[in-house]
């Protein structure tokens, strides 16, 4: 709201009373002696946007680095299939392979800022 639109506003919401101007007029004199909040001041209008570009920036660069994460997590879970096939396929070699697998992915996830996304 400007300050035209409060003015308004108070004119139409206003005390009828006696001296109800004289109320007003100083009422109006004390409210313009207020600051303005910084958030609402046209100055640092910039402000706000250069936020935003940093905030689409680090979305951005999570997203690289949520990829590389799982890219490197498929590599790494197929080298420990291939591992467990070539020294062997049992059903315990098959299991610790998945553990292994799963237990890579937990901790790459843990360590990763796919979190922030």
């Amino acid at each position: 709201m400007t300050d035209k639109d409060i003015r308004k506003f108070m004119q139409e919401n206003k005390v009828h009373s006696a001296d109800s101007k004289e109320f007003m007029e100083e009422l109006i004199r004390q409210m313009d002696l207020l600051p303005t909040p910084a958030s609402m001041s046209a100055e640092d209008g910039g402000m706000a946007e250069l936020i935003l570009e940093f905030k689409k920036r680090l979305k951005r660069y999570y997203r690289i680095c949520a990829i590389l994460t799982i890219s490197l997590d498929c590599i790494i879970c197929v080298v420990l299939f291939a591992l467990a096939f070539l020294i062997g396929v049992s059903k315990l070699t098959l299991i610790a392979a998945g553990v292994l697998s799963v237990g890579v992915v937990a901790w790459t996830l843990s360590r990763s800022p796919l979190i922030e996304i």
